[in-house]
């Protein structure tokens, strides 16, 4: 009787987590925030496609290989044991260290503006022209985002798209009139980079455009940002100005914002609205590029005419220590993700994180 008991008791513990079960409350907080997660695993948690059930069967199996770097806090407890006990042992800083004798080549990238830091300490490890001002563009998107997040604004409640919202740009395909709700706005307005999204994203709070616009610029004061100013929520005007190192000092507080986290993040969104269906991927080409050996924790692109190609990206590469790139200026889109990539990669060749770096 022990000994079936027992074969019993193994045989429930080797179910799938989410062969008909309920997700346990920190997998279902995730599961409700990204809706990538949503496309790929059932309410339940198991695998929606057969060639995902093969690799990732159930959403624990993705919390244990990838959800716990995404989410360190929410997801602690599926890391493994070596990575959980270092976390706990790892309490001092480690300040980097220049291990080379070389300098990075600035002629090799086509970005005006670079800077690269170590995410852990806030240290510079490789700048030009990183205190000079240049049009943010669509960075601009995510002090909007941190705004509305500020101000409560539920994501459930309803916005509609008003002609004053169409400024031009990227824009998310809807007619005007069409109502969202302001989820759908803050997913399109990061992972898409729509405008009229962002425009009506801020509109959502009761602000009107100069009045948000002053409530970013508190915020950037705030946040010690010196050199930051805005006058639109959206990106389109070339008045939008920050520095290099104002925008990775943003980044390093933003990217760790949940709601903000997991948009940017997010490789790829489905939506329902204004009568249609729309998908698009996000705009930062090292998020969607599976092959490049990156792991990005978050990722934001800009373009105007005024700044040409900007990107701020969290990431590593699995080995090294995470960094904030920030480039401006850049020839193109792929120009963009190719110069951070180099930037970084420079960085863990030519720099030292102690023993384990």
């Amino acid at each position: 009787m022990r000994r079936l008991i027992a074969v019993i008791v193994a045989c429930i513990f080797l179910l799938p987590a989410g062969a008909g079960a309920a997700l346990p409350n920190d997998l279902a907080v995730v599961y409700a925030r990204r809706t990538d997660l949503q496309s790929a695993f059932a309410p339940d948690g198991s695998a929606r496609t057969a060639k995902l059930k093969i690799v990732l069967p159930t959403m624990a199996s993705w919390a244990r290989v990838y959800g716990y770097k995404e989410h360190p806090v929410e997801l602690a407890a599926y890391a493994p044991l070596a990575v959980a006990s270092a976390a706990r042992a790892s309490r001092t800083v480690i300040i980097p260290a220049k291990a080379t004798k070389y300098d990075f080549d600035f002629s090799l990238v086509t970005a005006d503006k670079v800077l690269v830091i170590d995410d852990a300490s806030g240290e510079v490890l490789l700048a030009d022209k990183a205190n000079e001002l240049h049009p943010i563009a669509s960075l601009s998107k995510l002090m909007t985002a941190a705004v509305v997040l500020d101000r409560g604004v539920s994501m459930d409640k309803l916005q509609a798209i008003t002609r004053d919202d169409e400024v031009g740009g990227a824009r998310l395909r809807v007619d005007v009139g069409s109502v969202l709700t302001v989820r759908q706005l803050f997913d399109a307005a990061l992972i898409g980079s729509a405008n009229n999204a962002a425009s009506a994203l801020a509109a959502s709070t009761g602000l009107d455009r100069d009045d948000f616009a002053t409530a970013m610029n508190a915020k950037a004061k705030a946040m010690g940002l010196g050199d930051t100013h805005y006058v639109d929520p959206t990106g389109i005007e070339p008045g939008n100005v920050s520095t290099a190192k104002d925008i990775a000092k943003l980044a390093r507080a933003l990217f760790n914002v949940q709601d903000i986290k997991r948009a940017t993040t997010t490789s790829r969104v489905t939506m329902t609205a204004g009568g249609y269906t729309h998908s698009f991927n996000n705009t930062d080409g090292l998020l969607i590029d599976p092959n490049n050996g990156l792991y990005v924790l978050g990722g934001k692109t800009g373009y105007l005419e005024e700044s040409m190609w900007n990107l701020v990206v969290k990431m590593n590469d699995h080995q090294h220590p995470t960094l904030i790139v920030v480039v401006f200026g850049s020839a193109s889109q792929s120009a963009s993700a190719k110069d951070a990539a180099a930037a970084a990669r420079w960085v863990w060749r030519n720099y030292s994180w102690g023993a384990g770096g």
